[in-house]
């Protein structure tokens, strides 16, 4: 039957997933400790009052409320729509025509002395 499956079967299958486990698992760990604790940290303490010397008390969306309130926010917000949206094309305009401008034209194939990398 197709759906049996023999305790032989189980073992491996067991033995693969702990092995596939084990394999992530420096990922797992670097993830955790890396981006998934700044992240939950920073979202708690921005719930809070906190300046480094005292305990966080915790006061809600109140930081948010007086960050939607400050006039600076909506001039610092529309300064960085403005910078991407001028200085991304912009970049990708020059780097395409510098990527162009120092390609060389198609020749021979060049010396297999050189490394791949080197060639043009």
């Amino acid at each position: 039957m197709a759906g049996t499956r023999t305790p032989r079967m189980r073992s491996m299958r067991f033995i693969e997933t702990r092995a596939a486990l084990l394999f992530i698992s420096p990922w797992i760990i670097g993830f955790l400790i890396f981006t998934a604790w700044p992240v939950i940290n920073s979202a708690y303490l921005s719930l809070t009052d906190y300046d480094v010397i005292n305990d966080p008390s915790f006061i809600g969306f109140d930081n948010y409320v007086t960050l939607f309130e400050d006039p600076k926010v909506g001039l610092a917000l529309r300064n960085t729509f403005l910078f991407t949206v001028m200085s991304v094309p912009t970049q990708l305009v020059v780097s395409s025509g510098w990527r162009c401008c120092s390609t060389a034209p198609p020749g021979p194939p060049a010396s297999s002395a050189r490394p791949s990398s080197c060639r043009r």
